[in-house]
Formats: C-alpha cells, sequence, structure tokens
C-alpha cells in the first residue's frame, strides 16, 4: 500500500464478525501471503548460485517486510473493529454499575470535616 486512506463503511452490526473474518482472509491475508512467496523466492535464487546475491536478497526482504507492514496494519483496522463490536456487545448485556447514595450519617460527617478543616486554616 504505497498511499493508505482510512475509509468508512456502513455494515450491519450482526454482520461485523463475518466483515472482518472476509476482511481478513482476502486482504491482511493475502499481504501475508506475498510476504512469504517473496521470501520463498529469495531462497529459492539463492540456493541456485554459489555466493547469493546480497542486492536480490536485500530487494526480496525488503518487499516482504513492507507486504508484511501492510498486513499488520490491515490486520489492525480488522481487531479494532471486531474489539469496538465486542466493546459494545459486552457492554449492552452487563447491567450498569450505580454509585451508592451516600448515607445522611455520611454527608453530615464530611460536612462537619470541611467545617474543622476550614477553621484550623
Amino acid at each position: 500500500m504505497k498511499n493508505p486512506t482510512k475509509v468508512q463503511a456502513t455494515i450491519d452490526f450482526d454482520e461485523v464478525p463475518q466483515w472482518v473474518l472476509d476482511y481478513v482472509q482476502h486482504r491482511a491475508f493475502s499481504r501475508l501471503e506475498a510476504a512469504v512467496e517473496e521470501l520463498s523466492h529469495a531462497i529459492r535464487q539463492a540456493r541456485r548460485q554459489e555466493d547469493p546475491d546480497a542486492e536480490s536478497l536485500a530487494y526480496h526482504i525488503g518487499r516482504a517486510r513492507t507486504a508484511m507492514f501492510d498486513a499488520d496494519a490491515l490486520l489492525g483496522d480488522a481487531h479494532q473493529t471486531i474489539d469496538s463490536y465486542l466493546q459494545y456487545v459486552n457492554a449492552d448485556s452487563s447491567p450498569p454499575v450505580a454509585e451508592p447514595e451516600p448515607q445522611p450519617e455520611e454527608i453530615v460527617a464530611d460536612e462537619e470535616n470541611k467545617a474543622d478543616e476550614s477553621k484550623s486554616e
């Protein structure tokens, strides 16, 4: 990816897991396969020669690294999407945690403490 651009997509909520799976399978996985192919080609080519060509190795290793970087960016997007989905699902299923209301004795004690602190100043 020479100039990656973030885009937004509207997906039915129930289809998010399938969308993420398809995204990983068709986009990220293909970049990982490209990285493996680059390295495999470099190794096959080097094995056929008595002295491996350093420039060729550097070229193919660089291309493999770029493909892995692209795959990592795509996997990051997929992870963020599925993580947000899970946070929403888990937040929706757990009851909200309410703060306990202070008892009248606690309120009076708090006010007395504040009054004592202001006298000592």
